[in-house]
């Protein structure tokens, strides 16, 4: 039973590593594309949108 514990307490701190990657992976783009389009209009957003929703797909979200 404690294995399993500790299993389930590894995968958690795994899992929350992974987010927390994730996050500050998804915030960096978003900010870099906001950059852009402040300059180049609202288009901007589209190709990251796509690439996101790609990317989610493989994840098989």
């Amino acid at each position: 039973m404690a294995g399993v514990i500790r299993k389930m307490a590894k995968d958690l701190e795994m899992l929350q590593i992974n987010h927390n990657k994730l996050s500050h992976f998804v915030r960096t783009h978003i900010k870099t594309d906001q950059d852009e389009g402040g300059n180049g209009g609202g288009d901007d957003q589209s190709p990251l949108s796509t690439h996101l929703q790609k990317s989610l797909s493989k994840l098989g979200r």
